[in-house]
Parts: structure tokens; sequence; C-alpha cells
């Protein structure tokens, strides 16, 4: 029969109390992380009283358990297995996790620092190596064939074609640093500045030469004229600007004037009475609104004021035509001024003009943006709404853009993607601090590779 050896054990007790040199002890108390189960234990050095000065743990459930995984694994709470390729799945150390292709950082807006010890540097495809220090404001990184990058001067380089656009567009300046095509316009069109808005191609019809307006047509003045009537026969006023007919005008007879007129246009020649012989006082003239030559014996000569043939005649203006307009080009003297305005080729001459006849809309249909506004010249347009045509903005950015420099950031700010066709600058790091991405927001972060606490 076969001897059975047993050795010390417990299921209430941890590390034993005593255990001599050489002897085993196991402890299956269930291990709560301090209470020393599920250990197999043995003692070692000189003994006291038949105790070990060490109990040492050699082994016990507490271990194989970190073991029972699949190889290759990552499970928490347990040891780490690879599998037959001497992989591992996923790897975490401190703030950093390695899964896969990707090294990201873990805690929030944690950086990634990759640091060479020494003079060492860092090497990106084993091909070329970044310097250790920053680079003085405006200077670019630039390569000497051999893998070796430093910091330089960058000088601004000048495009011979643009890229984009169609035949007859004029590029211009959205914004700082960005490019757009404009037109092409229709044959006699000139391209007129918008200010900082995009040119437009306008007709002829509505540009000016000089004070000359060029427009199909013009009704209204910008500022009323006052034809005034001072002096002579008749006195009174009106204005005018254009924009109506001018109706109901209330002139005033100037009653001594038509009447000393009257009476001193006639010359005395003769005069008689009853067939009696006086001196010879003269005629009227016919609508002269005077009649009768009446001579007394003495030295006065009687004149009668015909009302009815005076008022006849200051109510209308002789002469003129339909339309025209009177005015006085003397004193006493009325002449007429014809009617329309003067044309020289398709101009009208007037000294400003404020508003279009018709408004016009200026719609921008195709392209990069869309929307529309009426514009008559009376004043300002404000607050202007386009819409970005984001389909054609970014296929034209992908297909056709290229450029050396990229406008907008900071000296030592770095260019990247925040999503397809839109690239924006990453701000300048810290000494020594490498590129990572962010595990919450999956962008590019300067990161530093410290460890963190523990």
């Amino acid at each position: 029969m076969s001897s059975i050896i047993k050795i010390k054990r417990s299921s209430v007790t941890g590390n034993p109390t005593t255990l001599a040199a050489g002897e085993l002890a196991y402890s299956a108390l269930p291990d709560n992380g301090s209470n020393g189960g599920d250990r197999l234990y043995i003692g070692i050095g000189v003994e006291t009283a038949g105790n070990a000065a060490s109990h040492l743990v050699i082994g016990g459930k507490y271990f194989t358990d970190l073991l029972d995984h699949t190889p290759g694994v990552l499970t928490t709470s347990s040891a780490l297995i690879v599998d037959a390729n001497k992989k591992i799945d996923d790897f975490y150390v401190d703030n950093l996790q390695l899964n896969g292709n990707t090294l990201q950082s873990t805690n929030s807006n944690g950086n990634l620092i990759l640091n060479a010890n020494g003079s060492g540097k860092i090497s990106f495809y084993n091909a070329y190596s970044f310097p250790r220090t920053d680079g003085t404001p405006g200077y670019g990184l630039v390569t000497d064939g051999a893998g070796n990058l430093s910091w330089a001067a960058v000088s601004a380089s000048t495009a011979t074609n643009l890229a984009g656009g169609t035949a007859g567009q004029v590029p211009y300046q959205t914004a700082a640093g960005i490019t757009a095509f404009y037109g092409p316009g229709t044959a006699g069109q000139l391209l007129v500045s918008a200010g900082a808005a995009a040119p437009v191609y306008t007709n002829t019809a509505s540009i000016y030469v000089g004070r000359a307006v060029l427009a199909d047509t013009v009704t209204k003045w910008t500022n009323a004229r006052t034809v005034t009537f001072a002096t002579g026969n008749v006195t009174g006023s009106f204005s005018i600007d254009g924009s109506a007919d001018v109706n109901n005008v209330v002139l005033t007879f100037n009653t001594s004037t038509l009447v000393a007129t009257a009476v001193s246009a006639q010359t005395a020649t003769t005069a008689t009475n009853a067939g009696t012989a006086y001196a010879t006082i003269g005629t009227h003239t016919a609508g002269s609104g005077l009649s009768g030559t009446t001579f007394n014996g003495a030295s006065n000569v009687t004149w009668t004021l015909n009302t009815a043939t005076l008022m006849q005649t200051s109510v209308n203006l002789a002469g003129g035509s339909a339309g025209q307009i009177a005015y006085q080009s003397a004193a006493n003297t009325t002449a007429f001024i014809g009617t329309g305005s003067i044309y020289v080729g398709r101009a009208v001459l007037a000294d400003t003009v404020t508003k279009w006849t018709n408004a016009r809309t200026v719609t921008f249909a195709t392209g990069n943006v869309t929307g529309s506004f009426s514009i008559d010249g009376s004043a300002d347009v404000n607050n202007v709404a386009l819409t970005f045509n984001t389909g054609t903005v970014v296929a034209q950015s992908i297909s056709a853009q290229s450029a050396s420099n990229l406008a907008g950031g900071t000296t030592g700010a770095i260019a990247y993607q925040t999503t397809s066709g839109v690239t924006t600058f990453l701000n300048i790091g810290s000494a020594g601090q490498v590129l990572q991405v962010s595990t919450t927001t999956g962008l590019a972060v300067w990161g530093d590779i410290d460890g963190g606490t523990y």
C-alpha cells in the first residue's frame, strides 16, 4: 500500500502562522485581494520556535485562474498569454492603447508624446527623421534627400495657371485666401465691381460715363426742379422731376404791367369826333385790349380797356406746341422748351439718377452658391443670404484645386482633414509632442507619451 503525504492546509486562514523550513501549506480561503487565500506557501530560512523566517508564495489557485483564457485575447484581471503568432489582440499601458494599427491615448483630450532618448530622433517609415527642436516662425520642414528633415525658410510660389473655372470666367476672392470664378458674361457686357461681393457683368445701359447715365429710359430726376414766373405779365411757379405730369398750375396776372404795356404801346396820330376835326390822335391795334379814341377838346385822351380781349389773351399764350413748357428767355419775353429729354446715343443727360425704372434681380443659380436679391438703386442691398452648394464646392476642391501654400493657420501649425474635402489647422504642440488620434473626436491632436498617473 502506497503512502499518502498531506501538507498543511486550511479553508479559513490565508498565510499560516507557523510554517517550518521546507514545509508546504495551502490556503483554500477564497482570495479577496488581501487575505492571502488561494495560495501555496513554503517555509524558508532559519526557524525560530519551529517557524521559518519567511513564508514564500509559490503557487495556488489565485495564479492559475489568471491563465484560464484563450491565448492572444486580452482578458481583464488575467495574465497576458500570446497566441501561436506571438500576438495579443489589444494592449493597454497607463493612458495608451495599442490596437491593430492604432496607438491612441485613452484619457480625455490626452496627448501622445514620442520622445527619443538623448540625441535620438523620431523616424517615420524608417525613411526620414524629424528635428528635435521647434523651428523659426514661418519656417517649414524640408528634406535633404537623405532622410533628414530640418526647418528652413519657405518662399512663396507663383502659379502660372489657376486650377478650375471655365472658358471666359474671371477669378475673384470670396474671402482672404479663397478664390472662386465668376461669369462668363454675354457679349458687350462690362464687369462692374460690387465691393466685397462678387463682381457683376452689367449691360452698358446701366453704366455711368462721366455724368451721363447710360440707360434705356429714365423717368425721374434725382432733384426736382422749380420753374418760376417772377417778372412780366404773370407770376407763380411749379416743380417737376419727370416722374409725373404737372397739372393745374396756377399763375397770377400782373394787371398793372399788362395795362401799362397796353397803354404805352399806342401812338396817337389822328382823332375825329362827330365830323369835327381835332388833333390827330391815332388808332389802336385790333386785339390790343383797347378801344375808342375820344378827344374832349382839352388835353386828355380817353382809352377804354377791352377787358374781354385782354383776359382772353392773358389766359392763353400764343405759340408753342403740344407738351412744350413756357419760360422767360428775358424780361417780358416768353419762349417755349420742347418736350422729351436730350439723348446722347442712348445716354440720358442728368445730374444724377438714383433709381431705375424697373428693379432688377441678381440670381446665383449655378456654381458654388445659390440665392438672389433685387436692386433698383434707391437704397443699398444688405444682408443678402447666399447658400453654399456644398456638392459643387467639394467637387471643385477635390478635382481641381492645387496650391503650393495653404491659406490660414499660424506658424508651426499642421494641416489635417477634419472631414472629406475640409482642411483645418492643428495649433502648435509643445516640444517633444507627437500627433495622435483622439479617442473622443477621432481627429488629430498633439499628445505626450508619459504614462500618466496610476
